[in-house]
C-alpha cells in the first residue's frame, strides 16, 4: 500500500485535521497519523502527516534520500511520496466515486473520469442527459428535481463550457462563448477540477505524480462530456452510410434536451 506523504510545518504530534485545512490541504486528507520531524523538506521543525489506512505507520516519517517531495503551490505546507511506492488511483479515490471514463494519464495509470453531461440515443438520435448528483425539490405539493448539487455546481459549469467550445463553434485553446476560457492554463486548470472529483489531487499532487499533459488535460474534459459515445455513435452512423469509419465531431444526430 503507498499514499501520499504531508508536511506541516510548525507544527507537533497534537497536530489535527482542522491544522491541515488551513495549510490548504482540506482537498488532500480525510484523517491522518503524524510524527514529529526536526528536519523537513523545508529544513525547519514540524510533523509529517499521512493517511494510516494507505502507509503503515512505521514509513511515515521524512526520508529525503528516499523520497521526493514538492511545496504545496500558495501554501506552507509540503507534499511528497515514495520513489519506490507511487500512490495508485485507488489509494487517491474519494469515499464517493462518479461513474465515469477510464482515462490514462500521465502516470500511466487509470483514473475514471466523472460524465457530466451525459449523451444517449433514443430513436436513433443522441440527446444529453446530466450525469451528475441532483438535489430534490418540493414546489407547488410535489416532488421535482431540484438541479446539480451544489458541490458539483462548478463540474456542470464546465461541462457545458467545453461542450461549447468543442462543438458550437469557438476553438478549445481560445476565447469559448462562455465565461470560462479554456487557454494551456485553464486547460489544465478545468482538467483539475474535474480529476479531483474523484480523487484527493490537487495542483502539488499533479506535479509530482506528472499526472497531466496536454493531451491528458484534454482527454479528461473528451470523457466529461461522454466524448466516446459521442464518437461511438458517428461512428456507427458513418459505417451504417458507406462502411467507412468516422473520424470527426458531432453531427446534426447530437440534440440538446436536457436543462440547462
Amino acid at each position: 500500500m503507498a499514499g501520499m506523504l504531508y508536511y506541516l510545518p510548525g507544527h507537533g504530534t497534537d497536530a489535527k485535521l482542522a491544522h491541515a485545512q488551513a495549510l490548504g490541504l482540506g482537498y488532500a486528507l480525510e484523517r491522518f497519523a503524524a510524527r514529529l520531524v526536526t528536519g523537513g523538506p523545508d529544513g525547519g521543525k514540524g510533523v509529517v502527516v499521512a493517511d494510516d489506512r494507505y502507509l503503515k505507520p512505521q514509513r511515515i516519517g521524512y526520508y529525503p534520500d528516499r523520497q521526493i517531495w514538492q511545496q504545496v503551490p500558495d501554501s506552507k505546507a509540503w507534499a511528497g511520496y515514495y520513489k519506490d511506492d507511487r500512490p495508485t488511483p485507488a489509494e487517491l479515490a474519494r469515499k464517493q466515486v462518479l461513474p465515469g471514463h477510464p482515462v490514462e494519464l500521465g502516470d500511466g495509470q487509470t483514473y475514471i473520469i466523472p460524465i457530466a453531461r451525459g449523451l444517449t440515443e433514443e430513436e436513433d438520435e443522441l440527446v444529453y442527459v446530466c450525469r451528475l448528483p441532483q438535489s430534490s425539490a418540493y414546489v407547488d405539493g410535489a416532488w421535482q428535481p431540484g438541479g446539480v448539487m451544489g458541490k458539483y455546481a462548478k463540474l456542470w459549469e464546465l461541462a457545458n463550457a467545453w461542450w461549447d467550445a468543442i462543438c458550437k463553434g469557438a476553438e478549445a485553446n481560445g476565447e469559448p462563448s462562455s465565461p470560462l476560457k479554456f487557454g494551456f492554463d485553464g486547460l489544465h486548470e478545468s482538467a483539475l477540477v474535474v480529476l479531483s472529483t474523484n480523487y484527493r489531487v490537487g495542483i502539488a499532487e499533479a506535479v509530482l505524480l506528472g499526472l497531466l499533459n496536454e493531451q491528458c488535460a484534454t482527454e479528461i474534459l473528451q470523457a466529461l462530456i461522454d466524448w466516446p459515445v459521442l464518437m461511438e455513435f458517428q461512428n456507427k452512423k458513418k459505417e451504417q452510410a458507406d462502411g467507412s469509419p468516422f473520424t470527426g465531431g458531432p453531427s446534426d444526430d447530437t440534440k440538446d434536451t436536457a436543462p440547462q
